[in-house]
């Protein structure tokens, strides 16, 4: 059971099946074995063996909240998100599991996501947020961070009043010791949107320390140092630091071979500079 969850959370679905059937085959009366197998099979394509083992947790007694998890992460599965979405909600309100309530609360999110409604995603992301409690919701705190971040460019408007509230989450979670590549990233990209470009700097800098080989930390200074250097006066500016970030990340980006929209944003900015006369692959003069 327990490497059967290891291979599902990475996704390595046919193995975790494997797994899954072994232990529902050696303990058939768990529902959590139970639950797990027919969410696998629904991963795996296999639809009528899913609705079959959710029958047989039916049989054993399986509850409730139990059973609409199962129902709901099936119909994700197979993007039936309009009708995962009250099952997951279901199963987060009924349980008592903090480990079953936050797994359908953050379900219940990512299909708010899908179908586009931030409000409703965001919404309940702050009920997870309360009923988990601070030591038990710090992916559901993230969560909320990127999905605040999402609306602030939805909603000129609010934007500077939600990238606050997204920076405060962020900072929770660096805390409390909840210190992710993806938390650390997202707290210097709000402070270089909130002009604080010193703060993101520095954090910028600390991670480039803990992770030497990864293009996306010498990519973020480049974006920091192009907006730094574009706030200040023409005969004032100097992109020799975002042409030294620049010549790094893409370094890194090629050997890494994968496709980044933020890095795209990037290079059209220095092809632009470029048009203006500033000569970044010289080190940045004009």
């Amino acid at each position: 059971y327990l490497e059967g969850n290891c291979f599902y959370r990475l996704e390595q679905y046919q193995q975790a099946l494997e797994s899954y059937q072994l232990a529902v085959w050696l303990t058939p009366d768990q529902p959590e074995y139970q639950r797990e197998l027919a969410i696998c099979y629904a991963r795996t394509g296999n639809q009528k063996l899913a609705e079959e083992t959710v029958a047989v947790m039916e049989s054993i007694g399986a509850k409730q909240e139990d059973l609409a998890l199962t129902r709901g992460e099936i119909a994700y599965a197979y993007g039936e998100y309009d009708q995962a979405l009250p099952q997951l909600m279901a199963a987060a309100q009924g349980a008592g599991d903090p480990a079953v309530m936050g797994r359908a609360y953050i379900q219940a999110a990512n299909c708010c996501m899908e179908l586009g409604r931030t409000d409703e995603e965001i919404a309940v992301l702050e009920e997870a947020r309360d009923r988990l409690g601070a030591a038990s919701n710090s992916v559901q705190t993230q969560m909320l961070s990127e999905a605040l971040l999402r609306k602030a460019n939805e909603d000129p408007q609010q934007r500077q009043e939600l990238y606050q509230q997204a920076l405060s989450l962020l900072e929770e979670l660096l805390a409390k010791g909840y210190v992710t590549f993806t938390v650390e990233q997202n707290t210097a990209v709000v402070l270089q949107v909130l002009d604080r470009y010193e703060e993101a700097e520095a954090l910028l800098m600390e991670m480039e320390q803990r992770y030497p080989g990864d293009y996306r930390v010498p990519m973020r200074l480049a974006l920091l140092y192009g907006d730094l250097e574009g706030s200040r006066e023409t005969d004032q500016r100097d992109y020799s630091r975002m042409a030294e970030c620049w010549s790094e990340a893409r370094r890194l980006y090629q050997a890494a071979g994968v496709q980044d929209s933020e890095m795209i944003r990037l290079e059209e900015m220095v092809a632009q500079l470029e048009q203006l006369g500033w000569d970044l692959e010289e080190g940045g003069g004009a």
